[in-house]
Formats: C-alpha cells, structure tokens, sequence
C-alpha cells in the first residue's frame, strides 16, 4: 500500500529501517557467538544442522516443479476423456502428442489446458489429433 500512496512514504522508510537495524543486530549477535563459542562451531553436527536447511529447500524446490507438471498433465490427459467417445488408441496418440509437444515446460502445459484455439476434449479421430498438433505449434 505504501508504494502506491505517497502519503504512507514517511512510513515505508521508516519501517524499512527498523527491519534493516534488527536485521544487522542479529546478524553481528550471530557472528559474535559463533567467534566466541568457535569450539562448539566447528563442531561436524554444528555444520550439519546449519547446512541442512539450505540443502532441503535446494532439493525441495525441482520436486514441487515436477509435483506441479504433473498435475497439470493430469489436467490435460482428464480432458481427454471429456467429450465423444475415444478409443484407447486415440487417447494414447494424443497424449504421446501434447507429451512431446510440451516436455518438461510447465507453461505450455498449462497453455495447453487452457487452450481456446483447439480443445482436447473434441477430439474424434487421429486426423483431430494431427490438427491439435499443428495448432499447437501456432499456438504454442
């Protein structure tokens, strides 16, 4: 709110301040200890309970991005068997096709799922699935 308003200026710079100020005190008291307390620092359970936070989150963040396309492929490949009836050998045909069409590219798959130009649902036969492909490549 504060960046919009030129009003609450006085405000923004003031609370920027402070978070600045407490910032650096724990800071310079987290330095401080660790000079002072340097036998328990050095110590290898010391580093490994300080290294493993940053190493779970460095793990974490590409497991939550695959989590995330997965689901939007689940998405996708639910669509399909929305609408007319499909054999098993079209779904699998059109999923091989958005598959390689989209990869690992978690934007177009979702550009795919909300795609307006051509929708999976209303997929009858291969050639339907040949025109998604090229309207993908327009599209996408």
């Amino acid at each position: 709110v504060s960046q919009e308003d030129e009003a609450s200026l006085p405000a923004k710079k003031l609370s920027e301040g402070i978070l600045l100020i407490v910032g650096l005190v724990l800071l310079i008291y987290g330095v401080a200890n660790m000079v002072i307390e340097y036998r328990t620092s050095g110590n290898l359970d010391f580093l490994r309970g300080f290294l493993l936070p940053p190493s779970l989150t460095i793990v974490f963040i590409p497991f939550l991005y695959f989590l995330v396309l997965y689901i939007a492929y689940d998405l996708v490949f639910r669509r399909l068997n929305v609408g007319p009836k499909k054999s098993k050998k079209l779904k699998w045909l059109a999923r091989r096709t958005i598959f390689r069409h989209c990869l690992l590219n978690l934007r177009k798959v979702r550009g795919t799922a909300g795609m307006s130009i051509y929708n999976v649902m209303n997929i009858e036969s291969e050639k339907d699935v040949k025109e998604m492909a090229r309207a993908y490549k327009l599209f996408l």
